[in-house]
């Protein structure tokens, strides 16, 4: 008897074989041939650069104002 087997859907977990012989007088010689692949993702440290656009600060001059003072002469006319 051979019989072969496929599990494509295995996400985890364990499998087991189970091999059963049910004649109790004679026993029986069995070849066992396993297969298993499996799939190791290796990772990777990978470092980049993030542009960061800033707008241009427009620096201001600020300055005391120069503030002068004359005197002049005024002509007051006092209507009583």
């Amino acid at each position: 008897m051979t019989a072969i087997g496929r599990i494509d859907k295995y996400r985890q977990g364990g499998f087991s074989l189970e091999l059963t012989n049910d004649n109790i007088l004679n026993g029986i010689n069995v070849n066992v041939k396993v297969i298993a692949v499996t799939l190791t993702k290796i990772w990777k440290d990978e470092y980049y650069t993030i542009v960061v656009k800033e707008p241009i600060k427009e620096k201001q001059t600020k300055r005391i104002p120069n503030v002068t003072v004359r005197k002049a002469p005024v002509i007051l006319i006092d209507n009583k």
